[in-house]
């Protein structure tokens, strides 16, 4: 398998623990950043409490297939164990197109993301 990069959106606080959880020799991770610039606040009514990232990106690189399949078992489970009153979906796009791939919350069947990311 040659090195595919994803990127991964979804809530900061989920995106920061994927970040700290480590890569491994087969898997890379970036450093988180924001997922949209902030509102220019001149033009908004909200005040600098409601102005908030509320997203975050982080670019993942898989070198084998069975980093990828860890990797979101793991993410799976992060999710699963989210302490969330409404249920958490991280969207995949990919990493050098930014083509939204797939979406993945703890639902998600593991091994249909792969063959749908693979594509």
């Amino acid at each position: 398998m040659t090195k595919q990069y994803i990127t991964l959106v979804g809530p900061e606080d989920l995106i920061k623990q994927i970040e700290t959880s480590g890569g491994s020799k087969d898997l890379e991770l970036g450093r988180s950043r924001p997922g949209d610039a902030l509102t220019d606040a001149v033009d908004t009514t909200l005040g600098p409490e409601e102005i908030k990232l509320i997203l975050q990106v982080l670019t993942v690189a898989f070198s084998t297939a069975t980093a990828a399949l860890t990797f979101f078992q793991r993410l799976k489970d992060l999710l699963a164990r989210a302490d969330t009153k409404k249920p958490v979906v991280i969207q995949i796009k990919d990493g050098r197109t930014g083509r939204k791939l797939a979406t993945i919350d703890k639902e998600t069947n593991v091994d249909d993301l792969i063959k749908r990311i693979a594509k």
